[in-house]
């Protein structure tokens, strides 16, 4: 599992492959921790200024990890590069994870439904 701790720019992440050609960021809806179109899913996260959000990316978290947190997200998203990567919204590359196929089923889950500061991310 990689995992990376670091203060988010905008209280936002993405996750999308990389090889994507157009990428559609997901229109943003108020009060709505997490949005998603085919090519990509946009996930809140506390502001820099209250502090630091822990990352984590595989293509299997163990559920001891999962104990604390929600699951805020279960869909699909189009990985024509077979790769899974979260991106900050300064368009970092963050981490980045193998994915088998061309369509990857992605869920999310947070330690806060309104402003976490962990979120993990499964791509199988």
């Amino acid at each position: 599992m990689a995992e990376v701790t670091l203060l988010v720019p905008n209280a936002i992440i993405f996750l999308y492959d990389l090889a994507s050609k157009n990428i559609q960021v997901p229109e943003y809806i108020d009060n709505v921790l997490v949005a998603a179109n085919e090519s990509c899913i946009s996930v809140g996260t506390q502001a820099d200024v209250d502090g630091e959000v822990t990352l984590r990316l595989s293509n299997r978290i163990d559920d001891s990890y999962k104990e604390p947190c929600e699951k805020v997200f279960d869909g699909f998203v189009n990985t024509p590069g077979k790769k899974l990567a979260i991106s900050t919204s300064e368009d970092d590359a963050i981490l980045q994870v193998d994915v088998k196929g061309e369509k990857t089923q992605v869920f999310v889950w947070v330690d806060d439904a309104d402003f976490p500061s962990l979120v993990l991310v499964e791509a199988q």
